[in-house]
Order: C-alpha cells, then sequence, then structure tokens
C-alpha cells in the first residue's frame, strides 16, 4: 500500500474508508451464498462505478459478477465467475460552477481567463459495456438506472475565446471531439506536473456551458471539498498545457490512441475524440507566438 501527499500537504491512504466518498456513505460487498465473506466495502460513488449489476469485479486475484446492487441496504452481492469479459462502465456528468474563488489570465493567451472555483459535479451511471478480455471488443451494450451523486469540490477551469472558438468551428472535424480530446490529455499528463495518480482529478467538458455561454474545461479534485490538486493545476496551467500539448503532438498516432487520447475511465466510451483539433486547440492555448495556425493529422 503507497501513501501520497497532495497539493495541499494531506497526506491520503488510496484505501481508507470513506477517501473517496462524496458523503460518508459507503456499499459492503458480500460473497452470494457465504456466511462470512465479505470482500470490503466501497464508498457510494466508486460502488456505483466499479459493483453496479453485471459488473465483473477483481480481487485478490479471483474474478466476481455482480448479481445486484441493493442501495436499501447498501451491500452488493457477488458472485465467483471464470467469464473471459471485463466490464467497462458509462456514465454521464455535468458541472454547476457555485462560485469563482480566483481568476487570471493565461499567460500565453491574455484573452483566455483561468479561474478556480467551488463546483457541484454531478454524476450518474447510465449503463456499461461488456467487452472480450482478450480483444477488448464490446459483446454487449446493457443499460443501467441508477441514482445520480452529487460531489461538491473544487475545480480549475477556462473557457474558450470567440477567436479560438470560431476556428475550430470552420475546422473539418468535431469541436466536441477535439475538446473532449484535450480533456482527456490533460488528465494524463496532470500527474506529470502535479503529485498525484490521474484517478485523484476528474474532467468535464461541454461546447455549450449553460452558466459561461461557451464551451468549457474543467479539472476537477475528485475528493469532497477539494485537497488541493486543482489549485495546484491552476497556479501551474501554463505548464499543464505545455505538457498536454508535446503529448498530443509528439504521440505518433494518427487517430488517437491510448497513449496520449483515449481514456480508461472515460464514461462515453472515448467518443467523441479529434485528435486533429485537440492538436490545434492545445497549440493555441500553450504558444505565445500562435497566429491561428491550423496542423495536418499525424499520419505516421
Amino acid at each position: 500500500m503507497r501513501w501520497r501527499r497532495t497539493a495541499s500537504g494531506r497526506t491520503i491512504n488510496p484505501y481508507q474508508r470513506g477517501l473517496r466518498t462524496i458523503t460518508d456513505r459507503t456499499v459492503v460487498l458480500k460473497v452470494r451464498g457465504s456466511q462470512s465473506d465479505e470482500l470490503g466495502e466501497l464508498p457510494l460513488d466508486a460502488a456505483l462505478r466499479d459493483v453496479h449489476p453485471g459488473a465483473i469485479y477483481h480481487h485478490q486475484g479471483q474474478s466476481y459478477e455482480v448479481q445486484s446492487l441493493d442501495l436499501d441496504r447498501d451491500v452488493a452481492w457477488l458472485a465467483p465467475t471464470k467469464s473471459d469479459h471485463q466490464t467497462r462502465v458509462q456514465f454521464e456528468e455535468s458541472m454547476t460552477i457555485e462560485e469563482d474563488i480566483t481568476t487570471k489570465p493565461l499567460a500565453t493567451r491574455e484573452d483566455v481567463t483561468v479561474h478556480f472555483a467551488e463546483v457541484a459535479r454531478r454524476k450518474q451511471v447510465t449503463g456499461f459495456q461488456r467487452r472480450d478480455h482478450r480483444t477488448g471488443e464490446i459483446v454487449s451494450d446493457e443499460s443501467l438506472d441508477l441514482p445520480e451523486t452529487t460531489l461538491s469540490t473544487r475545480a480549475l477551469y477556462l473557457t474558450l475565446p470567440p477567436g479560438v472558438e470560431g476556428l475550430m468551428q470552420t475546422m473539418s472535424g468535431s469541436l466536441e471531439g477535439g475538446l473532449h480530446a484535450v480533456q482527456h490529455a490533460l488528465v494524463a499528463t496532470f500527474p506529470l506536473v502535479i503529485l498525484c495518480d490521474r484517478r485523484d482529478v476528474g474532467s468535464v467538458s461541454t461546447t455549450d456551458h449553460p452558466q459561461v455561454e461557451t464551451s468549457a474545461l474543467f479539472i476537477y479534485d475528485g475528493y469532497h471539498g477539494g485537497v488541493g490538486l486543482a489549485r495546484n493545476g491552476y497556479d501551474q496551467i501554463e505548464d499543464l498545457l505545455q505538457h498536454t500539448w508535446g503529448l498530443l503532438a509528439d504521440c505518433g498516432c494518427a487517430d488517437g490512441c491510448p497513449a496520449c487520447i483515449q481514456s480508461p475511465h472515460c464514461g462515453r466510451a472515448n467518443e467523441p475524440l479529434d485528435k486533429r483539433l485537440a492538436v490545434t486547440l492545445t497549440m493555441a492555448l500553450a504558444d505565445p507566438n500562435w497566429q491561428g495556425d491550423t496542423v495536418e493529422q499525424n499520419s505516421n
């Protein structure tokens, strides 16, 4: 077990009860047919993600299939399985800005304002995919009806200025896919700049946020109240964007791959993603000499 220290100096034990919880509510994991075999417990938000009905859950080298999730009693019932499938959860997220704490212009582009804010992240698990363990091929898509959860935390966010957003919209491809790809790449590079694990932070992007009325990208602390990660990211946003630009520009894939813009934790099955627009967008934000240039898609 490895302990970590966050940007605020707080020490984190990844397996401590209630660490990743939104509230103090936890779900106990029990094995069907066993009188005493409990696998442990998970905070509610993690339980909805990892032990939803039909999920394949791995514990100490054994695979289990979740037969039911009883949210009245906060118990998940599992059974051993030899299934060669893996499951990947799908979910919807939205972000409400509660209050800006501080703002600053981006050093490389004064028309971009970077915000650090109190936010409420809403998340609802809507389904999951069964995938072949060896090939990753999708075997089936399943729907779920699970409750929405809300995480009150802190986030850094930025919005696209009209000139950049307008250029993105004139390029062939998907503005939503480009912004989504930058979102993934920022999270992937976050641990290179900020001392954390990539799952310590979450992210949301949208091309039409109702409060700011334009495209917006959020990186938030995955802990109730925040633990300083987003604040550290806010303070070092230029370094984050430089690393993200480098990751995207240097990766030799044509359309995106797990090394650059595809995320194993994406709730939208990595759709849509547009690598070419993502490279142009990060260049526009990170390069102080950018004059509206676009990039050709890497075909190496």
